[in-house]
């Protein structure tokens, strides 16, 4: 762990995300494939949107690589398998994303975050905040979760759960969010994800982490 090694991977098999492509191809609905080092996106919109404009703010070495392909499917081909770690689907229409929900459920070996409220993105521009929502899902092998990583990385080191903090402010940090020891939501997050913290932070874009870090760590 000291060199920065990977100790767990469990990722999308090839085959699969190629399957997942497909169905979101064939619905012309959004979406994103995450590998262990970059994100494939065919356009820059929803959360990758919310990314690449955060990149503008930050030093290149913090930045998050974002590589725009012209044909998403072609290039998971070429990628290693077991390299994908999740793609995320995105849409503003909720009857379209829902349908989509659906229809890849069907795909074995998976697992379907389950969302039923919008997610929320505060994007600056310039010197204007801009609120950005949209209904959101992300598709990941069967039993892979943030939670079972924390839990993974816990029991690797021998800390307590009850002595685990978590911060969040989307729908994949939920489950974490509600088994640590102290379960922390953004202020940037959908109200209906804040009522899952037992406490609310700052958003990301005003120190939320320094908040919880003065609070429970140093203080």
């Amino acid at each position: 762990m000291e060199n920065n090694e990977i100790i767990y991977t469990n990722c999308l098999g090839n085959r699969a995300a190629q399957s997942i492509v497909d169905i979101c191809k064939e619905n012309s609905i959004g979406f994103n494939v995450y590998t262990l080092n970059e994100i494939l996106t065919e356009k820059i919109e929803y959360n990758v949107l919310f990314y690449s404009m955060q990149n503008k703010e930050l030093k290149p070495e913090k930045q998050t690589k974002i590589n725009i392909c012209d044909d998403l499917r072609k290039s998971i081909g070429q990628k290693a398998n077991n390299n994908i770690s999740k793609i995320t689907i995105c849409d503003k229409d909720k009857s379209i994303f829902n349908s989509i929900i659906r229809k890849l459920r069907t795909i074995k070996g998976i697992e379907v975050l389950d969302v039923s409220h919008s997610s929320h993105k505060v994007i600056t521009v310039g010197s204007q905040k801009v609120d950005v929502d949209y209904y959101y899902t992300e598709v990941s092998k069967a039993n892979v979760d943030k939670w079972f990583a924390v839990k993974f990385l816990a029991d690797k080191l021998n800390i307590q759960y009850e002595d685990i903090i978590c911060i969040g402010d989307n729908a994949n940090d939920i489950i974490m969010i509600q088994n640590a020891g102290l379960g922390v939501m953004l202020e940037n997050a959908s109200p209906i994800y804040k009522e899952k913290a037992k406490y609310v932070a700052p958003s990301n874009n005003d120190n939320g982490i320094v908040d919880v870090l003065n609070k429970f760590v140093f203080g």
